[in-house]
């Protein structure tokens, strides 16, 4: 008898296992394929990327010459104060008086707060009485020394005691004369840190003074600059809070070493006027009348790039653009001096920066 026909169900599951079989044949190859296409399709994306890289980006290319400026020069900062101080306490004790308050006017050695001062004053007198025993004891000592009754040691020592009792009176009057606090310059009182019966150390910050009636203005000036900068030279100074009004000031210093930024401090001092008074911490610019004759090293300025302090433009050099930092001075409207960084003739992107990294292949649009 023939096994598989008499036995149906055997025949049934062998032909399930052939589908199967089939079936998984066909999903590893439909995988195969899927693999392959994907495979296909990253091997055309690396294409594409690379011919997009090897491709040269369109830019507006200028270049550093040399040309005279005839602008004039300006820089900025804010006003200060030419007397700013803090007045703290030389001595400790309870403060009696408080004769001033923030924002009123004093006079120079005007008395502004007193401390508790007995003690001190005792001591004064104490010593006011030494020094005049010790001065009538020199007295009979020398007379006695004339008649031969005393030692010329014994007269030096009497002159020694005079001099030690001038020394602790001095002494005295000094820790006295620290009870009253007084105002050191004149000007106005711009905060105060004491109240009335409040004790206070030696140290203890009491009031700030500021004397506004001459102000100073801190501006640092470039390498391409400093040389036409002299003590006594005008300025015209004008103020954000002030438009249309100009001041005058006039240049007090011009410093001797260059900051990290190779800028040199210029300061600047302005009478404060009565009828419009200025006040510290106010923005000003300060603009010097002459421009300068000399010729400097010049880009347009849009090919600033990342910012005044880190400068940095891109040279085109056999169609490639790199980043090079650079040092600037002068800014003008529409160039900016380059002191170190770049050579006369340098071709510098002056636009598309935004679409640069080092090293990239450029194509220049305006040549």
């Amino acid at each position: 008898m023939n096994t598989a026909t008499s036995n149906p169900g055997m025949k049934k599951n062998t032909m399930k296992k052939n589908i199967i079989w089939i079936a998984g044949i066909g999903a590893v190859l439909a995988l195969g394929a899927f693999k392959l296409n994907d495979n296909q399709e990253q091997v055309k994306a690396v294409a594409a990327l690379s011919e997009k890289v090897n491709e040269s980006l369109p830019v507006d290319v200028g270049t550093a010459e040399m040309a005279l400026l005839t602008e004039s020069y300006s820089a900025s900062g804010s006003l200060e104060a030419a007397v700013d101080v803090s007045i703290a306490s030389e001595t400790q004790g309870t403060i009696t008086r408080l004769l001033h308050r923030k924002g009123e006017q004093v006079r120079q050695g005007e008395l502004l707060a007193q401390v508790e001062n007995g003690a001190q004053q005792a001591e004064v007198l104490a010593m006011r009485n030494q020094k005049a025993k010790a001065d009538a004891d020199l007295v009979r000592a020398r007379n006695m020394a004339a008649g031969g009754a005393m030692t010329q040691q014994q007269v030096e020592q009497a002159e020694l005691a005079v001099k030690n009792a001038e020394a602790q009176l001095m002494s005295a009057e000094d820790r006295l004369r620290k009870t009253s606090i007084t105002a050191p310059v004149g000007g106005y009182i711009n905060d105060d840190f004491v109240q009335l019966g409040s004790y206070i150390n030696a140290g203890t910050e009491l009031f700030q003074l500021v004397d506004i009636s001459t102000l100073k203005l801190n501006v640092q000036v470039p390498e391409s600059r400093v040389l036409d900068m002299h003590p006594g030279k005008p300025v015209d100074i004008t103020l954000k809070v002030l438009p249309g009004t100009t001041f005058k000031g006039t240049v007090r210093s011009v410093g001797v070493k260059a900051d990290a930024a190779l800028k040199y401090n210029v300061e600047i001092e302005l009478k404060n006027p009565k009828d419009s008074p200025l006040k510290a911490g106010m923005y000003a610019v300060a603009s010097f009348r002459e421009a300068s004759g000399k010729e400097f090293l010049t880009v347009d300025r849009r090919a600033l790039v990342g910012s005044v302090k880190a400068p940095q433009v891109y040279v085109v050099k056999d169609s490639i653009a790199r980043v090079r930092n650079v040092v600037i001075g002068q800014l003008t409207p529409d160039k900016m001096v380059v002191e170190q960084g770049l050579e006369p003739g340098d071709r510098v992107v002056l636009s598309g920066q935004i679409n640069l990294v080092d090293s990239t292949k450029v194509s220049a649009i305006n040549q």
